[in-house]
């Protein structure tokens, strides 16, 4: 799937059943050097793959034409929010996915 602006979402490690369905917590960093239809296609090729195949691996990895790399990371899957492992307000708490440069981690 070839993101038609500045960032081409890479092949999967593995598959998995994250959703990305949480609240967005985007970097400030990725908010101050990249333009808000830059960021938007890359919620929406994630969005179509997470559709495409019921789910997706936790980490997503978009290249941009600059050599620069973004991260999309999921932090609760369909298991683990259905299990009762997790009460409602740990996932409530943890339920987000984070947008970064790869040189932020």
């Amino acid at each position: 799937m070839k993101n038609s602006n500045h960032w081409q979402i890479q092949p999967q490690e593995q598959s998995g059943d994250y959703m990305f369905s949480g609240r967005l917590k985007i970097t400030p960093e990725v908010l101050q050097q990249l333009p808000s239809d830059e960021i938007s296609q890359i919620i929406r090729d994630l969005f179509i793959r997470v559709r495409e195949n019921n789910g997706c691996d936790f980490i997503q990895t978009f290249k941009g034409r600059q050599g620069r790399t973004i991260l999309c990371v999921d932090q609760l899957n369909k298991s683990m929010k259905s299990s009762h492992a997790y009460t409602s307000q740990e996932i409530r708490q943890h339920d987000f996915w984070i947008m970064m440069f790869d040189e932020q981690q």
